[in-house]
């Protein structure tokens, strides 16, 4: 009985991580990355089970991926729920296996249209991740949204994934081995008019990332922001297609009201814009949000960038300057500024 007891416990001596009552992975790092690559396997195979499957995948990659990185609160609340008290931390290389396990199982939920939803949020563990931990992990979130982007670009609708995957973009601008791929990535965005991420709320953001590669990456994206201001173009005339204004977005909307109440209790505000009306408060929101951001990131490359790379940047500012498409009203706000 005494060597029956012991065998039964020698499981829990050896433990490292646990997973509740469904399992856990042994002490070897060799055989914690084998049993991930099963784990992986194991669910693909089962793709046709994902609705069942869904809660133990997620607690299993969330536990991996946030236990492995992220504030010291959260890293401890994980590992406290595995049994470790605060005190264990997942090794950088089964974090970098944990990202791409959740890739390739997200992008086959993706594949099918009843585990759609499932794909979309389990991509939200990804900004989870601390890829300061090792270069290893960032490349491995960087080219694992690339290829996300590259698949599911115009699929993805919902805007929570889309700011899930904007914020890794973003971060990927931070070391030269992730600027290429995050690049890449931002370009796919930018150029495709039926991906559904680029509008009139998300334009502001979406210029700071790209003024980011810019600087970082140089001639691959400084014609980014060309692009950006084509893609702007057509936003705008879509608005009025057929004759017929379509309302502002709804984080934009509440701009319109207050710029339209700072117009009416003074005659002229401090942009210059005298007129009261409700058309005229939309144009001054939509140039604070969107071409003002846009024509001053266009001239900080030029002077913040060296030849020949500030030549092709002032190439840009004086395609856009030059363009009928911008607003009229565009050349005095620039004076006054």
């Amino acid at each position: 009985s005494s060597s029956s007891s012991s065998s039964s416990s020698s499981p829990e001596k050896g433990r490292r991580w646990s997973w509740g009552s469904h399992g856990w992975l042994p002490q070897s790092l060799r055989s914690q990355l084998l049993f991930i690559h099963f784990f992986t396997q194991i669910m693909l195979h089962n793709s046709h089970r994902f609705e069942p499957l869904y809660p133990f995948i997620r607690q299993f990659l969330a536990d991996l991926i946030v236990g492995g990185g992220g504030d010291k609160k959260r890293r401890k609340t994980a590992n406290e729920r595995n049994g470790h008290g605060g005190s264990y931390e997942v090794p950088a290389a089964i974090v970098e296996s944990a990202v791409v396990s959740l890739v390739v199982i997200a992008s086959r939920m993706l594949d099918k249209p009843e585990s759609f939803q499932f794909g979309l949020e389990l991509l939200e563990i990804l900004p989870k991740t601390d890829e300061k931990r090792s270069i290893l992990i960032a490349e491995q979130l960087a080219y694992g949204v690339l290829f996300l982007v590259h698949e599911y670009r115009r699929e993805i609708e919902d805007a929570s994934t889309w700011q899930c995957i904007v914020e890794l973009v973003g971060r990927g601008v931070k070391h030269p081995a992730t600027a290429f791929a995050g690049a890449k990535t931002l370009t796919l965005v930018l150029t495709d008019p039926q991906c559904p991420f680029l509008s009139l709320a998300t334009f502001h953001q979406t210029t700071s990332i790209a003024f980011r590669y810019a600087l970082a990456v140089r001639d691959k994206c400084i014609n980014l922001l060309h692009v950006l201001f084509r893609r702007l173009v057509a936003l705008l005339k879509k608005r009025t297609k057929r004759g017929c204004v379509v309302a502002l977005p709804k984080e934009m909307q509440k701009q319109v009201t207050a710029a339209a109440a700072a117009a009416a209790a003074s005659s002229t505000d401090d942009e210059g814009f005298s007129s009261v009306s409700g058309l005229a408060a939309e144009d001054l929101v939509v140039w604070k949000s969107c071409w003002k951001p846009l024509l001053n990131a266009i001239c900080s490359l030029c002077w913040r960038l060296k030849a020949p790379h500030s030549s092709q940047a002032l190439n840009v500012l004086q395609q856009l300057l030059l363009s009928p498409d911008l607003p009229g009203g565009a050349t005095s706000y620039a004076n006054h500024e």
